[in-house]
């Protein structure tokens, strides 16, 4: 059984032997619960790699690298891979496209002059949750991403059509604001769904092809979400408007400029992991990726698939939902392996990781 914390796991082996000790017809059953494989993905897969590490030509000897020991490494070593021109430029982009950042604490837009990191972190974290090769598949994937710019750049830009979406937006926004619970207090989703779609429908009258971008963006799940999280206080024109505004920006930016700011950020993300890998190389480290990724390997090796048939009757995946696209390869090829059958339990409506590669739909 797999499930996403080692609490979790923990839990559920207690409260499944507790409830096979109060059956007596299931106390044999109890007595090998100990001997069964409960855990996270990470915990399974690091005890295969283990046991079969002379399959992988890996040594045996190995420490896992912690999230956190894995994030002071990256602010460490970012600093290496990045030259004096393109901090230089990123300062510049900074400037030029007034790129901020909703500080909380100040109740503010601070400037984000270190933008630029954690696009690469968001590509590095794909690399792997995707099994992407750095070396080949970043240089089309930035192509990709300038082609989506010369498309964007492409459609002819009307202003007044495009405040007047702004202006519709944001008096949404004040009027949902201004909802209330019961206590008086705001309501951070407050209008009806009827109200909501009325306010989509007077929002796509206006058209163009640019009001047709934004349109598309208007109507995406991820800006519905974004907008019923946003704290009530924080629902007005002033605070949230970033969302469409992004649009103006493009509209009016410098594209090559965009375009050379992609190239430099999937250029930084392919060099650092080339050197990420190394250091784990020299210091004998598997980061949680790699133990994914590792594990996967492991389960196309025949001994691997023979010892799995011969002693895991059922797999259980619990909170399947947040599964990344490699852990999903894993739990297709278990279920290819065990005697019996698999059973997967998930629920959409509490998918959380989406930022790691997990696709609850």
């Amino acid at each position: 059984l797999t499930t996403f914390t080692k609490a979790a796991a923990k839990e559920f082996r207690e409260k499944t032997f507790k409830r096979l000790l109060e059956a007596p017809a299931a106390l044999d059953v109890a007595k090998i619960l100990d001997t069964a494989t409960i855990g996270t993905v990470h915990s399974v897969a690091q005890q295969y790699i283990q046991r079969y590490w002379s399959l992988l030509y890996y040594s045996g000897q190995f420490n896992v690298m912690s999230d956190v020991d894995k994030k002071r490494y990256i602010n460490q070593s970012l600093k290496n891979v990045v030259s004096h021109a393109d901090l230089t430029f990123f300062y510049e982009f900074t400037k030029d496209f007034n790129v901020t950042y909703y500080d909380a604490a100040k109740d503010r837009n601070i400037v984000d002059y270190d933008f630029w990191k954690k696009y690469v972190l968001e590509i590095v974290s794909k690399i792997r949750a995707y099994n992407i090769k750095p070396t080949t598949q970043l240089k089309i994937f930035a192509q990709q991403s300038c082609g989506v710019v010369d498309r964007l750049f492409a459609v002819p830009f009307d202003q007044k059509v495009l405040e007047t979406k702004i202006k519709i937006y944001a008096d949404f926004l004040d009027s949902k604001s201004r909802e209330t619970k019961k206590d008086g207090k705001p309501s951070a989703n407050a209008l009806t769904n009827e109200a909501r779609l009325n306010f989509y429908t007077k929002f796509k009258k206006i058209s163009s092809p640019t009001a047709d971008e934004i349109t598309d963006f208007i109507d995406s799940d991820c800006f519905k979400a974004s907008v019923d999280k946003l704290p009530a206080e924080k629902q007005s024109k002033n605070d949230a408007l970033a969302y469409l505004k992004c649009f103006l920006v493009l509209a009016q930016a410098d594209k090559a400029k965009v375009k050379d700011c992609i190239e430099r950020i999937f250029s930084i993300a392919e060099t650092w992991s080339q050197q990420f890998e190394q250091y784990k190389r020299d210091n004998n480290l598997l980061d949680l990726d790699d133990l994914e990724a590792k594990f996967l390997e492991l389960l196309d090796k025949k001994e691997v698939q023979d010892d799995i048939r011969s002693s895991i009757k059922y797999l259980f995946v619990d909170e399947f939902q947040d599964s990344n696209p490699i852990q999903l390869e894993i739990f297709k090829k278990l279920s290819d392996l065990v005697q019996v059958k698999s059973y997967w339990v998930g629920d959409r409506k509490q998918a959380i990781y989406g930022f790691r590669g997990s696709d609850s739909s």
